[in-house]
């Protein structure tokens, strides 16, 4: 959700994903949550934020998962870490939705996540 402060700066179509997926950032990847939606260049996932500070914005990679593999390693720039939607005003537990986009990939990385795309979204290539 963008307010009039935030433009969103996404040059390909956003999908929702269809099915289990996950994303993961940090240094031993353990944020880890749900991916929101993605698109070629970019992505948003919901994580538990447990104890201690939200993720760093900044150059890091990113993994993305379905429900039974690690799909890719990517290079991945954080835009925006902030407060998700609580399921339940009332609970302790902190949801956070971080955004950010894809750092420069290889051929093999972009195939990978065009395949992601195609397989757990409604995307479709548009071939020449």
């Amino acid at each position: 959700m963008l307010t009039e402060n935030r433009l969103d700066r996404r040059f390909f179509e956003r999908f929702k994903v269809l099915g289990p997926a996950y994303a993961a950032i940090g240094p031993g990847f353990e944020r880890m949550g749900h991916i929101i939606n993605i698109s070629r260049s970019g992505i948003a996932f919901n994580y538990i934020q447990h104890a201690g500070t939200p993720a760093i914005l900044g150059e890091s990679f990113i993994q993305i998962s379905d429900n039974f593999q690690v799909i890719s390693v990517m290079p991945f720039i954080s835009i925006l870490d902030d407060s998700g939607d609580l399921p339940d005003p009332h609970s302790s537990v902190e949801i956070r939705c971080h955004r950010g986009r894809f750092g420069p990939l290889s051929r093999n990385q972009l195939d990978t996540l065009i395949g992601f795309l195609e397989e757990k979204t409604q995307f479709e290539l548009i071939k020449n």
